[in-house]
C-alpha cells in the first residue's frame, strides 16, 4: 500500500448504549480514503454479533479485524485467523427499460404527459 496518509477521513458514532462514566464512543464507523482504497473502521460495543458473522461463541465473542481484498477475507482475533475465499460475483444485470427511459426523459426534470 506504501501510503503516507490519508486523503479523507469520514466518522460518526456516540456514546448510545454504554449508560456509565465512560469517556468513549460505544458505536463508531469512520471510512478512511487512500489513493486507490478505502479503509473501514467499526466499533459496536453493544453487540457480540459482529462483522465477522461469528454469533458471539468464540472466546471473545465476535471481537477482531477484517481484512477484505480482491482474492478474499481474512479475519484475525485473539483465538486465531480464519481465511474465506472471494466467491464469485453474482450481479444482477442493468435494467435496460430503465436506463433507455432515463435518456429519453426531458432535460429539466420534466416528466412527459401522456
Amino acid at each position: 500500500m506504501n501510503v503516507c496518509g490519508p486523503l479523507s477521513v469520514t466518522g460518526s458514532g456516540g456514546k448510545l448504549y454504554m449508560k456509565d462514566c465512560r469517556d468513549c464512543e460505544d458505536t463508531v464507523q469512520v471510512v478512511f480514503e487512500y489513493p486507490g482504497f478505502l479503509l473501514q473502521y467499526s466499533t459496536l460495543a453493544h453487540n457480540s454479533f459482529g462483522h465477522s458473522g461469528h454469533p458471539g461463541n468464540k472466546p471473545f465473542g465476535s471481537y477482531g479485524i477484517l481484512f477484505h481484498g480482491t482474492l478474499g477475507t481474512l479475519f484475525v482475533d485473539r483465538s486465531g485467523y480464519e481465511i474465506v475465499p472471494q466467491s464469485r460475483q453474482r450481479a444482477e444485470k442493468v435494467s435496460q427499460s430503465f436506463r433507455g427511459y432515463r435518456d429519453r426523459a426531458p432535460q429539466h426534470g420534466a416528466l412527459p404527459l401522456g
